[in-house]
């Protein structure tokens, strides 16, 4: 077994991409871009995932996990756009989203409140 077997998040890409086969079926023909991007966004989950728990420093490691929480965030967008061009229904019977356990994996949950404020200073009060 290797490191990246034991992240929930890794078995439910895993999951994830076994049940998106069932998708490839139901688009019609003339939709293959959107079928080819799924099917890469969803491959590029896991073997991120993969790819992350090999490196060796924390660093390596969360940047390569936010790569793959990206990619499970263009999973579920795709859907989305499926769902909007009446390919698919909105309940079309996938599994859980992994990009929920990606970004518990990254250690960050949002906490509530307000949004940070960005201060952006004009660049004649810098003189």
């Amino acid at each position: 077994m290797f490191g990246h077997d034991r992240f929930e998040a890794y078995q439910l890409a895993i999951k994830f991409v076994a049940q998106t086969t069932s998708i490839f079926a139901l688009v019609p023909a003339g939709n293959a871009n959107i079928v080819d991007q799924l099917k890469r966004a969803s491959i590029s989950v896991p073997l991120t995932i993969a790819e992350g728990s090999g490196k060796t420093t924390s660093i390596d490691k969360k940047r390569f996990y936010a790569i793959a929480r990206g990619s499970a965030m263009e999973c579920a967008a795709l859907l989305d756009v499926l769902v909007a061009y009446l390919l698919i229904s909105p309940g079309h019977g996938l599994g859980p989203n992994p990009g929920p356990c990606l970004f518990n994996l990254l250690g960050q949950r949002r906490r509530p409140g307000p949004e940070p404020r960005l201060r952006i200073y004009p660049a004649f009060l810098s003189k």
